[in-house]
């Protein structure tokens, strides 16, 4: 489980976390967890989940979509 790991680190490291150590994670086996409001990087997750009125919600199709765009446009 990574809380906003990212919010701290160097935008190197971070794409490097995103496309280089996430996927080796999979090839792994390995799950992840990552709580993120990294909107650029939302496409590299299997599903995307949002917490909405204190429950998840995963977002599929064009909601997946607007979301990979960007996050903060939709808490407008």
């Amino acid at each position: 489980m990574l809380d906003e790991w990212a919010a701290d680190q160097d935008p190197h490291f971070r794409r490097e976390f995103y496309q280089v150590l996430l996927p080796l994670m999979q090839e792994m086996g390995k799950t992840i967890f990552a709580i993120s409001h990294d909107d650029h990087y939302f496409i590299h997750a299997d599903r995307l989940l949002e917490m909405r009125n204190g429950q998840l919600t995963e977002l599929t199709g064009d909601e997946r979509d607007a979301a990979s765009r960007d996050a903060v446009a939709r808490t407008a």
